[in-house]
């Protein structure tokens, strides 16, 4: 499982400091119904829970600096 997230960790650092179509996509809202109670945790929450960051402009910042991203991502973590 550790292996997965690292991986995740990289890969969305990656789409972060380029400027693609994926990276739109991710950063894109979804529309739809809200759900009654508890909202899940979405994507970039949980990597941003995984990175020790606050928000996803500190993430966005952390990723376009790969030393400051590789840093981030080989932290240990909770799983």
């Amino acid at each position: 499982m550790k292996s997965l997230k690292k991986r995740i960790t990289k890969l969305i650092g990656h789409i972060l400091r380029h400027n693609s179509l994926l990276k739109r996509v991710m950063e894109g809202m979804i529309v739809g119904k809200n759900l009654v109670g508890r909202p899940p945790l979405d994507y970039f929450q949980q990597i941003m829970r995984d990175v020790d960051v606050s928000g996803y402009r500190h993430m966005k910042r952390k990723a376009e600096n790969r030393e400051e991203w590789r840093v981030a991502t080989n932290q240990p973590h909770g799983c």
